[in-house]
């Protein structure tokens, strides 16, 4: 087994590759260090090549063209990151820190769907996962103590149901809209279609669909 190589990124690489402008052979100047690294041997563990003040765009292009010298070459690259997008749209695999323990490793859609605990759940998702007193809906199994409602697992309906909110505010993001909710007291984000036309104030309906479960440890529950 080959040993692992440590890469460290230099501010003047950092500044280099996140340029993405400018191409040598088919290649960025930060793609062709990759390449150069690489024939040195791998496997080797990389962070920091994606500084925080790119564009939206920019970055995506470079996250999307970091995946494709990772598939070009066939390298195994440990990359080590705080941000969610990065991680889902770069790796084949995923691991989960917390406290410096490895909690959960899986797919990107295998750790979305089925993470092990809340923290887990809570890394990935945008907006990220609601966590709400299990008594506030009926449906949660004994030993629960909290739903983790992700966007997906909620219904909203115009007007008062069996659980009801009210709307405090609504980030209107082109083709979604961000809407903010109080739930008795607790908050809750969550996706809306921009067509709904609510507005600060409305009483919406909640009804949930095959959410997550958690104990009071944070431990998953099963359904």
């Amino acid at each position: 087994m080959r040993p692992m190589k440590i890469f460290v990124v230099s501010e003047s690489f950092g500044s280099r590759i996140n340029m993405n402008l400018r191409e040598v052979h088919g290649y960025t100047y930060g793609a062709r260090s990759i390449y150069t690294l690489y024939r040195e041997g791998g496997p080797f563990l990389a962070g920091g090549l994606i500084k925080t003040d790119n564009t939206a765009a920019a970055t995506k292009e470079l996250m999307l063209e970091l995946k494709r010298i990772q598939t070009d070459l066939g390298a195994t690259i440990l990359y080590v990151t705080h941000d969610q997008t990065e991680a889902m749209t770069m790796a084949s695999r995923i691991g989960v820190i917390e406290a410096g323990r490895l909690m959960q490793i899986g797919t990107p859609r295998e750790i979305y769907e089925n993470p092990i605990n809340a923290h887990v759940a809570a890394r990935l998702g945008q907006p990220a996962i609601n966590l709400l007193p299990a008594d506030i809906f009926a449906c949660a199994p004994r030993g629960a103590k909290t739903i983790g409602a992700r966007t997906e697992h909620l219904t909203i309906a115009r007007g008062d149901g069996r659980v009801s909110a009210t709307v405090r505010r609504i980030e209107h993001l082109g083709d979604q809209s961000y809407l903010h909710l109080d739930l008795g007291g607790q908050p809750v984000v969550t996706l809306a279609d921009p067509e709904a036309r609510l507005g600060a104030g409305d009483i919406v309906s909640l009804r949930l669909n095959k959410p997550l479960f958690f104990d009071a440890a944070g431990g998953r529950v099963a359904a």
